[in-house]
């Protein structure tokens, strides 16, 4: 059974014995978790000795220190030493908020994860796999589709070249994996070779060279059009989600009307 998480008393944790911390961690984790609150809990084995989360536990001591008792229990998971399901949820948590890690190396342990409780010998349902991760749902469905639509070539050719930067983007991994395998790599060459900078911009090309010269000429004069006016409040909209993803407002705009454009021509066009 998956177990969710409890609280503790931060002072009835046993800590490991020459434990040192890094004083400038725990100031940056006590800034962030009195911002943000905790987010993923310390593991302590039954009888409450600490298996990870040193200095997440330092910073709640230090934060306990400084403001009182709002800090005086973290959450935490019991862990037996014994349980190897339970030990590879501990480790699967901590690679997902490890900071040295790219998103696109995090959706691999997450992968490795997901498929062992959803396929292997219990079959756990969805729901109750992500309650054991302490991450959003919004980050558990971008790590999962990030995980299974961008395989080993594509995950090889991103790590190991020039476009690793693109391995901590999740707006970009997610928009390359609308593709499949074979268009995911050419989309990549050309991200490469002719400088491209983004995804988004990369599989515009790509797209246009995917077209035909008859298609491309219609739907670039129809994006032209001066009837394509948008009210006050679609601007306002269309320059808020720009500055949320990061992609151009024309670039958006041409993503939306396609996107549109497809779902017209499904509807009415027999």
């Amino acid at each position: 059974m998956l177990e969710t998480k409890q609280e503790m008393d931060i002072f009835s944790i046993r800590l490991p014995q020459g434990a040192s911390p890094d004083e400038a961690r725990v100031q940056f984790l006590a800034d962030s978790i009195r911002e943000n609150g905790l987010i993923s809990p310390i593991a302590v084995s039954p009888d409450n000795a600490l298996l990870a989360g040193f200095h997440r536990l330092m910073a709640f001591q230090k934060l306990y220190q400084e403001d009182g008792d709002d800090y005086r229990q973290i959450a935490v998971r019991v862990v037996d030493k014994g349980d190897s399901s339970h030990l590879q949820q501990l480790e699967t948590s901590e690679k997902l908020f490890h900071p040295q890690l790219t998103i696109l190396e995090k959706a691999e342990h997450f992968k490795e994860y997901f498929n062992e409780l959803k396929y292997g010998q219990n079959r756990h349902k969805t729901t109750a796999i992500f309650r054991t991760l302490d991450i959003s749902r919004r980050t558990f469905f971008n790590l999962r589709a990030i995980a299974e639509r961008l395989g080993g070539p594509v995950r090889e050719r991103i790590l190991n070249s020039e476009l690793r930067d693109l391995a901590n983007s999740t707006p970009q991994l997610l928009a390359l994996s609308k593709y499949d395998e074979a268009s995911q790599l050419e989309i990549l060459e050309i991200m490469a070779k002719q400088g491209c900078g983004t995804i988004f911009e990369a599989s515009r090309l790509f797209q246009e060279q995917a077209e035909q010269p008859a298609q491309r000429k219609a739907r670039q004069k129809f994006l032209k059009s001066p009837s394509l006016k948008l009210d006050k409040d679609l601007r306002q909209d269309l320059a808020k989600l720009a500055q949320t993803t990061g992609i151009g407002q024309n670039e958006l705009f041409n993503e939306i009307f396609e996107a549109g454009l497809e779902l017209m021509q499904q509807k009415y066009v027999q």
